[in-house]
């Protein structure tokens, strides 16, 4: 193997090339442009498995892949709160929808979700991939924890649920 294979291979995507979108939206309006700007963490898509099961034979253990997806259909993003607090309302406002915990009450499941898009860009932040996540929706959402020591942002932390997960 000579250096010019490895120069010919092209430039590596690198991890902090990426943005998050929302095409659509977010269910019940809302800045959603301000939230995926203020996402400023990493991002951890979840590892896309099947189901296994194992077969014996004579002592002999042999795994086996199923036809059943095993994946763990959520993730988890941290967002940097505005101080005005119109992050946490819109991403509030969004969970309501999902689910009322005041009321007990929830939009059917088909207006609550929306599609987030990962977009890797390059260093002209030119999109060179995209992941699409459909039927999007909030599970979870996590206020920051407050500390006088420290003069970091403020992060709230939101879980969601997908239905499908495709790469472009």
């Amino acid at each position: 193997m000579s250096v010019q294979q490895v120069l010919n291979l092209g430039d590596d995507q690198t991890v902090n090339q990426f943005q998050i979108v929302f095409p659509a939206g977010i269910p019940g309006g809302g800045q959603d442009t301000n939230i995926a700007l203020r996402m400023d963490q990493q991002f951890a898509p979840p590892a896309q498995t099947v189901n296994t099961y194992d077969i014996f034979h004579k002592g002999i253990k042999i795994p086996k892949t199923g036809t059943v997806t095993d994946t763990d259909k959520k993730f988890t993003i941290e967002v940097r709160l505005s101080q005005d607090g119109s992050i946490y309302k819109d991403l509030d406002n969004w969970k309501s929808k999902c689910y009322d915990f005041t009321n007990g009450t929830a939009l059917p499941d088909l207006m609550a979700r929306t599609t987030m898009l990962v977009q890797l860009t390059d260093t002209q932040e030119n999109v060179v991939q995209t992941w699409t996540f459909t039927g999007v929706k909030i599970y979870e959402l996590t206020p920051p924890t407050l500390d006088n020591a420290t003069g970091d942002p403020a992060r709230v932390t939101v879980g969601f649920l997908y239905a499908d997960f495709q790469v472009a």
